[in-house]
């Protein structure tokens, strides 16, 4: 059956070659996974922001049920390591969207190729630790195994934030929550990022800075992998 496209996106697909088409289609479909990613870690956000105003209403008012209370403990847990793993979906996601336009040269001077690097060193400034974090969430664990893995992995040197410290604690640290920081310890280190609206505003902000570079061709491309069976509306019905 023929799948019918805006004007838009059949302007852009004409300028490909044969050998291009496929590699549109990774970038349209790198470019919608992105958007879906950044939402479910939004999502996650949300349900971490949920289960701490939940605890701290039911202590601000003297009603303490350990067994609540521990459940929105774990559901704080489960969003913090959901995000951990979708920070790194998102990485591969920018790695993909940069390989694409590489393998696009027909698009090359609408493209701005220095935005897409300035969006993946900002990535890589914000979420430093992404790889080790997602591999110890992943992995917990295989950390732990042997001995030797937990000797490994243990955490051994100081950190501190606004209400939480470490100071050599030489032992394995898991899913530990403080405040909205969320850490893990792995390879002697204790990885951490912050479960909270400005770290999903950072992730906004480098997908705003990846349109940007594309310009006037990120909607049509994103187009591209939204090829529909009902043709679109007056002029826009091209096939």
């Amino acid at each position: 059956m023929a799948k019918w496209f805006r004007a838009s996106t059949i302007a852009v697909l004409r300028r490909l070659t044969d050998a291009e088409l496929d590699q549109s289609m990774v970038l349209s479909n790198c470019l919608h996974a992105l958007e879906y990613y950044i939402g479910t870690f939004e999502a996650a956000v949300d349900l971490f922001e949920t289960c701490w105003n939940e605890q701290k209403r039911t202590q601000t008012t003297g009603v303490h049920f350990g067994a609540s209370l521990s459940r929105f403990s774990k559901w704080k847990i489960i969003a913090a390591r959901d995000g951990a793993i979708t920070i790194y979906h998102v990485a591969t996601l920018i790695r993909g969207i940069m390989q694409a336009v590489h393998n696009l040269p027909s698009l090359a001077t609408d493209i701005d190729k220095a935005l897409l690097r300035a969006a993946n060193k900002s990535f890589r400034s914000d979420f430093p630790n992404f790889t080790k974090l997602r591999h110890a969430v992943a992995h917990g664990p295989e950390l732990m195994e042997t001995a030797a893995d937990a000797n490994k992995n243990m955490f051994k040197g100081q950190f501190k934030n606004s209400d939480f410290e470490l100071d050599n604690p030489g032992r394995g640290l898991i899913d530990v929550i403080s405040s909205r920081c969320y850490g893990t310890s792995i390879d002697g280190l204790f990885v951490t990022y912050d479960v909270s609206a400005e770290t999903a505003q950072k992730l906004r902000k480098i997908q705003q800075t990846i349109d940007e570079a594309l310009g006037s061709l990120a909607t049509p491309i994103r187009g591209i992998a939204q090829g529909s069976d009902q043709p679109p509306s007056e002029s826009d019905q091209v096939k």
